[in-house]
């Protein structure tokens, strides 16, 4: 972190908590579901995702539009993981 902050002064004020945070809310809006997400925090309940899940900045996305975003990716099967 410290490499980072002196090579982005204006990330000084982030640290590593506030990241976990904001890969929660990414994956929600990617579509991932509260219990994925769960998981990848290795959360045991997942009312403490929730207060990592930003969620007055999600759109809540349905399978449909998770498929059609599939299909728009040329039909390849992604997947989107978290690595914290």
């Amino acid at each position: 972190m410290k490499n980072i902050r002196k090579r982005y002064k204006e990330l000084a004020h982030v640290v590593p908590h506030k990241l976990q945070h904001t890969g929660a809310t990414l994956a929600k809006q990617a579509g991932l579901s509260l219990e994925a997400i769960s998981e990848a925090l290795t959360h045991i309940d997942k009312e403490v995702t929730k207060t990592y899940v930003n969620t007055k900045d999600t759109v809540n996305q349905t399978v449909a539009d998770i498929a059609f975003r599939s299909l728009k990716n040329d039909g390849v099967n992604f997947r989107v993981t978290l690595d914290f």
